[in-house]
């Protein structure tokens, strides 16, 4: 299954005027098993192209960092869907054998953009059997949101780092720079006293101390390829 967004702001900038910027996304999902989707996702827009990855050379922006930006969206939509299946699943065990029928009862979708949902969840009950025809092996087993923990679900290491080719490669580097950046603080740390100047003393003391940070910024920013946890209230 596919779809695709258009999402268009009006603007108005200090030297080109009145300006509409327009984003697209194009997604598509691969029904994998029950509580597994696969989800291919790329986008485009006509406003600070500069900003965005790409072949160009004033591209500069790497794939990887904008992975980040994305994987924030999905941690949302992740927490949203797992809570939804764990609705489903209930109803259907209070009777309910197909939660398509009573979908509108269970959930509110008051805007346009729902219309596509109902008619699918529609088209679905009527010539779907009420189910995908799953790609891969469908078992009866446990759904994902009912046994995994918060952790689990939104474990981004084993879910995108290790299958995108672009942030595997920057974890790899990521994790090889902050060992040599504690590599330099040892060395700064053991060297600092041996000078007899005050000035390069206080030189390499400088020095354990960036290098230090550095490798501390680095297994921060290594979070971004692992887990963030998801906390709605203190998301910008």
């Amino acid at each position: 299954m596919h779809s695709w967004l258009l999402i268009e702001i009006d603007t108005k900038l200090p030297i080109f005027g009145e300006q509409k910027w327009k984003i697209w996304i194009c997604s598509f999902n691969v029904p994998m098993a029950p509580g597994k989707t696969r989800s291919i996702v790329c986008s485009a827009r006509n406003f600070f192209q500069f900003t965005m990855p790409g072949p160009a050379w004033w591209q500069v922006i790497p794939r990887w960092h904008e992975h980040w930006t994305s994987n924030k969206v999905y941690d949302g939509d992740m927490i949203v869907l797992q809570g939804q299946e764990k609705i489903f699943l209930s109803k259907t065990k209070e009777g309910s054998a197909d939660v398509n029928e009573v979908y509108t009862k269970i959930t509110f979708t008051p805007t346009q953009a729902d219309r596509f949902v109902l008619a699918f969840r529609n088209w679905l009950r009527r010539h779907g059997n009420s189910q995908p025809e799953w790609f891969g092996i469908s078992n009866q087993g446990p759904l994902p949101s009912t046994v995994l923990s918060k952790r689990q679900m939104l474990d981004r290491f084993e879910q995108h780092t290790l299958n995108c080719s672009s942030c595997k490669g920057a974890y790899a580097a990521f994790q090889t720079m902050e060992k040599l950046f504690i590599v330099a603080t040892v060395v700064f740390c053991a060297t600092t006293g041996i000078p007899s100047e005050m000035w390069i003393r206080a030189i390499l003391a400088g020095l354990a101390l960036l290098s230090s940070s550095l490798a501390y910024a680095l297994h921060e920013l290594q979070k971004n390829f692992v887990f963030v946890d998801y906390v709605h209230a203190e998301i910008d």
